[in-house]
């Protein structure tokens, strides 16, 4: 009997102590306390009283619901799991500090804004472990240079960018993005070192996006003064739309050995497959169109994949007036790429466009020699699409809008 009641009292004693430690394991959730902006290191501004927020399981809140605008201010270096920012609130990080998502599935919940404001010196975001930026809200990159930095602690640790999210600004994006909103290149370069993978948008607007890793996304939209590197051997793949403004053919920067694949599942395009917008002058098939750089050319074409489940449906589009039009070969632009892959069960739709390959010609109707795909010339209907409309009131000027087509050969 007597070893049961020691047994019971040391049992009791036992489970007291793990619900103690649990007890003190517990993240602490900070909420922002006052109405009026100011600096995230004053204890004051929170509640409870024993912030700031810096921890790797920290929460955060701001501004806590309340109707008021709110800037709450970083200036030194901190660590949260959550930070929740509500619709009329901003978090801005200031000049040579970093911030970092910590712990179990970081996550930035933000209806609001999240800057890195740099100042000249390196600022930045920095995921620790894999994360999420969700909340509709934007992530900007702002300040006066390119030093904003969105980073990870490795190649492995991805940022996932939901829907209705947007990363938009100049600065240098590392981590890799798995892109459901819209990454915008805005008032200045966005330089992209890390992959991006996902079916969102990507976007340059009225800025410069420079690409140093292969990129797979839903649609990419770039205004008429938007500027585009793609590095040497590189990949841009898509699963919905291509669109561009561009009327300058030197912001066209495409390095040796690039590739442009188009790689959706039929959608996009208002049901007619993926839309690729096209920009040179038609020249007929002479050398002068396919001029690296100079004629909206591309180095390879890839319409789907011979190994793919789906079938890829993609359509030439001329909605958009790039300044080309009028050429020798025709009234409508065109497009020159070195080399064409059309998989097999995979379709390119001309819709009377002229398209020429190098050492090849004008490309007929037909099955296609290299991946046994269809090219097949139907006429597509010209409703403004949704993408064109991705591209924001920068591409709406006099003159852009409108089709010109061959009638179908």
């Amino acid at each position: 009997m007597m070893k049961l009641r020691r047994f019971l009292l040391m049992l009791t004693l036992l489970i007291a102590g793990v619900g103690f430690l649990t007890a003190g394991a517990q993240a602490t959730s900070y909420t922002w306390n006052t109405t009026s902006s100011g600096n995230w290191s004053d204890a004051g501004n929170w509640t409870p009283g024993t912030g700031p927020p810096n921890a790797n399981d920290a929460i955060a809140w701001v501004d806590g619901g309340n109707a008021a605008a709110v800037t709450v201010s970083v200036n030194g270096t901190y660590f949260v799991n959550q930070l929740k920012i509500d619709s009329n609130d901003a978090v801005s990080v200031n000049g040579n500090r970093t911030f970092y998502l910590a712990g179990t599935n970081p996550v930035l919940d933000m209806a609001g804004t999240f800057t890195l404001n740099n100042n000249g010196t390196n600022t930045g975001l920095q995921a620790l472990n894999p994360s999420t930026l969700q909340g509709g809200g934007t992530l900007v990159l702002g300040g006066s240079s390119a030093n904003n930095l969105v980073t990870s602690s490795g190649s492995s640790t991805a940022i996932t960018l939901a829907a209705g999210h947007t990363i938009q600004g100049q600065g240098q994006i590392s981590a890799p993005i798995v892109n459901h909103g819209t990454i915008s290149a805005q008032g200045g370069t966005l330089i992209v070192t890390g992959a991006v993978t996902g079916d969102g948008t990507v976007a340059i607007a009225g800025s410069a996006l420079d690409l140093r890793d292969s990129l797979q996304t839903g649609n990419f939209t770039m205004a008429q003064t938007g500027n585009l590197i793609v590095g040497n051997n590189l990949t841009v793949g898509l699963t919905k739309d291509f669109v561009f403004a561009q009327q300058d053919t030197s912001q066209w920067n495409w390095g040796t050995t690039t590739t442009l694949a188009m790689n959706g599942d039929g959608g996009g395009g208002g049901g007619y497959g993926q839309r690729l917008e096209i920009g040179g002058k038609d020249y007929g098939y002479d050398l002068t169109g396919f001029v690296s750089n100079t004629n909206f050319n591309l180095k390879k074409l890839k319409i789907g994949d011979a190994s793919s489940s789906t079938h890829t449906l993609t359509f030439l589009s001329d909605w958009v007036n790039n300044g080309q039009r009028g050429g020798a070969g025709g009234d409508p632009e065109a497009l020159y790429v070195d080399s064409l892959f059309v998989g097999a069960g995979d379709t390119l739709n001309l819709d009377g466009l002229h398209l020429y390959v190098i050492k090849f010609g004008l490309v007929p109707t037909g099955a296609w020699k290299n991946g046994g795909g269809m090219i097949i010339d139907q006429a597509v209907p010209t409703p403004l699409p949704s993408t064109l409309l991705l591209l924001g009131s920068g591409l709406l000027g006099l003159g852009l809008l409108g089709r010109r087509r061959k009638s179908l050969r």
